[in-house]
C-alpha cells in the first residue's frame, strides 16, 4: 500500500507554527527593522492612533501602514483593539526614543552591519570562514568610521544598562584604577565611575571608536577621571597601571590563542591581588545552549577566522593557565552573556 505524505496539511498546529516561524523569520525580523526605522513606536508612545491616524504620522498610504501595523499586532509589537493601535508593555519599555531603556538602536545594528551578511552562511560554513577580506569581527571599526559610529552609538546605548547592572553586581571599593579593554563608547565606564566616585579608568580602543568615547566622557564630565587611549589591544602595548581590567563583549572575537595570550599579558600588568572581569556570550557545557551564544558562535563563521564563543569549563581553564585564580563564574544578563571573575595571585 502507498503512503502518501501531506506534509504541513496533516500536521499539528504547534509543528506548522514553529516550522513557520523559523522558516518565515526573516519577514518578522525585517517588519521589526522597518517599524523601527519609521518610529511607528516612538509615534504610538503618545497614545492610541487610528489607521488613518498611524498612515499620515509615518507619511504612509493607507494600505501600506495597515499592512505593517497589522504585521507588528501579529507579532505582539502593537495593540489593535476598537479601531486604534497602541504599543503593547514590551514595545513602550524597550522600543521608544528617549526611554532610558530603549534598545532600539541596539536592535538596528543588527540590521545594518549583520543582516545581509547571513545571505553567505552556506558559503561561509562551506569554506569554514568569511567569504572575503573580513577575517576579525571587529577590525573593520579600526578603517570605517561610518560603521564604527553605527556600531559604538548602538552598542552605548544597549550597555547602559548592563554598566549600571554591574556597578551594583561588582564591588569596586577596593580598586583605584580600571582598564576598560576594548570599551567602546564607554557605556560600562560611565557608569561604574558614577557609582564608585574614587574610582579612575583608562578606555583602550581602535582609534576611530576613542573619538565618540571622547564625547561621551565630554558630556558624561568624566574626562578627568578617564584616559582615552587609542590602539589595537592584540598587539600594540596596554597602558599601564590598572588594578581591575574589564574585559567585556570582545573575548568572543579573538582564538584560543590570543586569548591566552591576552590573558597572559593582563596577569603580568596586573599587581597582586588584581582583578579581571570578563563579560561576554557563553556556552554551556553542551555548546547548543543558550540560544543566543549559540546564534552568535555560528554568525562568527562570516566575520572571523578564529573567533569562537567559549564556555565556561574552557574559559576556567585559560584563565587558570594565565596563572589565575577563578573567583566566581555566574550568568549576568540571563540566557545571554556570563561574567567570571578571576584575581592575580
Amino acid at each position: 500500500m502507498l503512503t502518501w505524505w501531506t506534509g504541513l496539511a496533516d500536521a499539528p498546529l504547534d509543528d506548522t507554527q514553529a516550522l513557520h516561524a523559523l522558516g518565515l523569520g526573516f519577514m518578522a525580523a525585517r517588519t521589526l527593522y522597518v517599524a523601527l526605522e519609521l518610529r511607528l513606536f516612538t509615534h504610538l508612545a503618545a497614545g492610541a492612533q487610528t489607521l488613518g491616524q498611524v498612515a499620515q504620522t509615518l507619511g504612509l498610504a493607507e494600505r501600506a501602514a495597515g499592512r505593517l501595523v497589522y504585521a507588528c499586532t501579529a507579532l505582539g509589537l502593537v495593540q489593535a483593539t476598537g479601531g486604534v493601535f497602541r504599543n503593547t508593555p514590551l514595545t513602550q519599555k524597550y522600543l521608544v526614543e528617549g526611554q532610558p531603556t530603549f534598545i532600539g538602536g541596539y536592535l538596528q545594528m543588527f540590521d545594518t552591519l549583520s543582516y545581509h551578511r547571513w545571505e553567505q552562511m552556506g558559503a561561509a560554513l562551506r569554506h569554514n570562514g568569511p567569504v572575503d577580506e573580513l577575517s576579525h569581527p571587529y577590525r573593520y571599526l579600526a578603517d570605517d568610521a561610518e560603521d564604527a559610529a553605527t556600531f559604538s552609538a548602538a552598542q552605548h546605548a544597549g550597555s547602559r544598562s548592563l554598566g549600571h547592572a554591574l556597578a551594583r553586581r561588582v564591588d569596586f571599593t577596593p580598586f583605584t584604577y580600571l582598564l576598560d579593554l576594548g570599551g567602546g563608547s564607554g557605556a560600562y565606564t560611565v557608569e561604574i565611575l558614577r557609582h564608585y566616585p574614587h574610582l579612575r579608568a583608562i578606555l583602550f580602543d581602535f582609534p576611530q571608536v576613542c573619538h565618540l568615547a571622547e564625547a561621551v566622557m565630554r558630556q558624561e564630565g568624566l574626562t578627568d577621571r578617564v584616559q582615552i587611549v587609542g590602539g589595537d589591544y592584540e598587539h600594540d602595548v596596554l597602558p599601564p597601571g590598572p588594578d581591575v581590567v574589564l574585559w567585556s563583549g570582545n573575548l568572543h572575537a579573538s582564538s584560543p590563542e590570543n586569548c591566552q595570550r591576552m590573558l597572559i599579558r593582563l596577569h603580568a600588568l596586573l599587581p597582586p591581588g588584581g582583578m579581571v572581569l570578563i563579560h561576554d556570550y557563553m556556552l554551556d557545557e553542551s555548546r547548543s545552549g543558550p540560544l543566543i551564544p549559540v546564534l552568535l558562535a555560528l554568525h562568527l563563521t562570516l566575520v572571523s577566522e578564529h573567533g569562537q564563543v567559549y564556555s565556561g569549563v574552557e574559559l576556567r581553564d585559560l584563565l587558570t593557565q594565565a596563572g589565575f585564580e577563578v573567583v566566581y563564574l555566574e550568568p549576568f544578563l540571563t540566557g545571554h552573556s556570563s561574567l567570571i571573575m578571576a584575581r592575580r595571585g
